[in-house]
């Protein structure tokens, strides 16, 4: 009983580290343009830990609080729609996606649910948020802008896929043998 109460408690304790590292850095989204990409994704990362350490149920439950109150806290909306609508939740998704046994498949997977969200937040971003800043940016393009803009968002995915894969097995097999001295 014990056993299970501690495990408990580094689970929680474990969460809400995790989740206030986010949080913080959803916050300076705000601060330089650029970050405002950037800080989700590591926010994303981050919960990958909890994955790798916990389970992916508590994954889950820190994704919702930090998504929730990323939208509180974040100066840019842009941000939070960034980390809810994509880059919070595919770290957790992403091994299950790599179970897929054919490569083909599991990319096929992987750049389908990417395009849903990235089509998604465009239109909630039109419809919602900044629709003539965006609406001039897309119109700059031409008449393809938008599939032009599309198809650069899909090789910046693949290549933060590759990224995000390469960060989890440093975490795996590095950082946590190294650091917090554990051997699974």
């Amino acid at each position: 009983m014990n056993e299970n109460r501690n495990k408990r408690s580094f689970n929680v304790a474990l969460c809400g580290i995790i989740a206030s590292l986010a949080i913080v850095s959803m916050f300076m989204s705000g601060i330089i343009p650029v970050l405002m990409y950037t800080m989700p994704a590591i926010s994303g990362t981050l919960i990958s830990v909890i994955v790798i350490e916990v389970n992916k149920k508590w994954a889950w439950s820190t994704y919702a609080a930090v998504g929730i109150l990323s939208l509180f806290v974040t100066p840019v909306k842009d941000a939070s729609l960034l980390f809810i609508l994509f880059l919070g939740y595919y770290p957790i998704l992403k091994s299950t996606l790599e179970k897929i046994k054919s490569k083909i498949l599991s990319w096929g997977a992987k750049i389908a649910i990417f395009n849903a969200a990235v089509i998604i937040f465009y239109q909630i971003l039109i419809r919602f948020i900044s629709s003539s800043e965006m609406l001039e940016e897309v119109n700059a393009f031409g008449k393809y802008g938008a599939w032009i803009l599309l198809g650069f968002a899909n090789i910046v995915f693949v290549v933060y896929d590759i990224a995000l894969t390469r960060l989890i097995s440093s975490y795996y097999n590095w950082f946590r043998k190294k650091f917090l001295r554990i051997k699974k």
